[in-house]
């Protein structure tokens, strides 16, 4: 999707020097990547199915890793006994972001569906991706799932993969490893997990006045 919103086919930039023109709308303060997509929607109506399927897609992810960020802090409180991952099924903000995920899997691939290139469905990578949320489930259904998308992802990095963030110590219990224990922090909703190059450009921009 960050490719689609800067480039094209036909070698022209995309988007890249409509995003330009924009910076003169922002001070660095108020410079946020969702703004500058809210903004770039209203001056150009075409870039909307895009821009969608952006905060379609980054909305689904914010509660993917809002929830995996609680379910570490709470795992991390407990040391040699690990943590039951069905205890989490009591914390109200978990309970909260994860109320209507399959909602938001839906949301999120009829999104992508508008959203055409040559070479790859998007769709059909979310699909196959995050299958495992596409259906309700409760805390502890959802908690599971985490825990299982993690270590796909982990083993997927190298040929070799790479070790998960927490060992297992039963099917519904984990023990989360030293290096990546983290006090709780607030969860972020409406914010983008991941970056489209809007700070890159800005950067770039003010190198140059």
């Amino acid at each position: 999707m960050r490719d689609l919103l800067h480039a094209a086919d036909d070698r022209r930039l995309g988007a890249l020097q409509i995003i330009w023109q924009l910076q003169t709308e922002f001070d660095n303060d108020g410079f946020q990547e969702e703004s500058l997509h809210d903004m770039l929607e209203k001056r150009h109506p075409e870039y909307e199915p895009l821009i969608k399927a952006i905060r379609a897609y980054e909305a689904f992810a914010r509660s993917l890793q809002d929830a995996f960020d609680v379910l570490k802090a709470e795992a991390a409180r407990l040391d040699i006994q690990g943590f039951v991952l069905g205890a989490i099924a009591g914390d109200a903000d978990f309970e909260q972001i994860v109320k209507g995920l399959h909602k938001s899997f839906e949301t999120a691939y009829h999104a992508l569906g508008e959203v055409t290139i040559s070479s790859v469905s998007l769709q059909n990578l979310f699909g196959e991706r995050f299958i495992a949320f596409a259906e309700p489930m409760d805390a502890e259904g959802c908690a599971l799932a985490l825990c299982s998308h993690h270590e796909v992802v982990q083993r997927n990095k190298s040929v070799e993969g790479k070790r998960p963030w927490f060992d297992r110590i039963g099917q519904d219990r984990i023990y989360m490893r030293h290096a990546y224990r983290e006090p709780r922090r607030e969860t972020q909703p409406g914010r983008y997990v991941h970056q489209y190059r809007g700070w890159p450009i800005r950067r770039f921009y003010l190198d140059l006045l």
